[in-house]
């Protein structure tokens, strides 16, 4: 049950990240063309 735990907390964690860089990347975007 902990390693499942887990494995759905690094899956957040990761999610958050590739969030993150996809905010960053729109923004630099929308700085570009805007």
């Amino acid at each position: 049950m902990g390693k499942k735990q887990d494995i759905m907390w690094e899956q957040s964690t990761l999610w958050e990240s590739v969030e993150k860089w996809v905010t960053k990347y729109l923004n630099s975007y929308h700085t570009l063309f805007y």
